[in-house]
């Protein structure tokens, strides 16, 4: 009797435990699902921005590729509008990080689900580190020597604001001193933004729309 007593309170124990942690994992997976609904999001903004651009892009890219003597002044001011920048993700992962180091991903007992945050994370830190490199070696546009590009443009376009625009720019006086670093970076710029377009930000979307699903069947969200 005492020992079926001691069995049924090991069995009532872990039955309590088991509930406790069930609820602390839908806890966690309400807030996972709202960091993956934001990445949604702002991926999918990302993905419809680099749209957008992808004109501007073609434009600059099929600008590099023509011979400088063919360059007209209105062709170089046009391209002085458009932007440089990098677009920037940056993954609602505050949730995943915490869980990770405070190891209470274990309340996830669902290998496939921990199987799909983990592809998710790695897919991440892989994306940011591309974007590390890319800039690591081909600099961005606020080096000094670019920054020295940005100045003498800008003071050509001044110059030559009342002159025929569809003159050749090298005839007008421009320099073209940088042309050949800025049609590379500018290439390897235009290139992964398209890759981003096309492959990245697609795949971590879907991922990230995956996690919300399952999360939703697993813990019955809302």
């Amino acid at each position: 009797m005492l020992f079926f007593a001691v069995t049924l309170g090991f069995f009532v124990e872990n039955l309590r435990e088991q509930k406790i942690e069930h609820h602390r994992a839908k806890g966690y997976a309400g807030m996972l699902k709202l960091d993956m609904a934001n990445d949604t999001i702002s991926l999918n903004h990302l993905i419809n921005v680099l749209t957008t651009e992808s004109v501007n892009r073609d434009f600059i890219i099929a600008l590099f590729n023509n011979e400088m003597n063919d360059i007209t002044i209105a062709e170089l001011r046009k391209k002085d509008t458009l932007s440089f920048l990098m677009d920037d993700f940056l993954p609602n992962n505050a949730t995943l990080e915490q869980m990770k180091s405070s190891g209470e991903l274990r309340f996830f007992k669902n290998i496939e689900l921990t199987g799909m945050l983990a592809y998710y994370d790695w897919s991440i830190k892989h994306y940011l580190q591309m974007k590390q490199n890319i800039e690591g070696v081909y600099g961005g546009m606020s080096g000094e020597h670019l920054l020295q590009y940005d100045i003498k443009i800008e003071e050509f376009l001044k110059k030559s604001e009342n002159m025929d625009s569809s003159i050749s720019a090298l005839k007008a006086g421009y320099k073209f001193d940088s042309w050949a670093e800025i049609k590379k970076i500018t290439g390897v710029r235009a290139f992964f933004k398209n890759f981003l377009k096309e492959n990245i930000y697609p795949d971590l979307k879907q991922q990230a729309m995956s996690i919300i699903a399952y999360l939703n069947k697993e813990y019955h969200l809302k």
